[in-house]
C-alpha cells in the first residue's frame, strides 16, 4: 500500500498507525497487529476491503 505514496506519504501513513497486509498468502504479522488494536482499543481498526488507498 505504502509504494506509491512517496517517502512523505510512507512516513505519515505508518505513523498514525497504517500497516500493510500481503495479500498473496496469511500474513501472520499483520493478524497479530490487528489483534493488538482491538485488544488495546487505543484507535479504531479501519480496513480498507478494496485493497488499494485512494485519494
Amino acid at each position: 500500500v505504502f509504494e506509491n505514496q512517496g517517502k512523505i506519504g510512507q512516513w505519515l501513513l505508518q505513523k498514525h498507525g497504517a500497516f500493510s497486509i500481503d495479500r498473496e498468502g496469511t500474513d501472520m504479522e499483520a493478524m497479530k497487529t490487528a489483534q493488538n488494536i482491538l485488544q488495546e482499543k487505543k484507535y479504531p481498526l479501519v480496513i480498507f476491503p478494496e485493497g488499494e488507498v485512494y485519494h
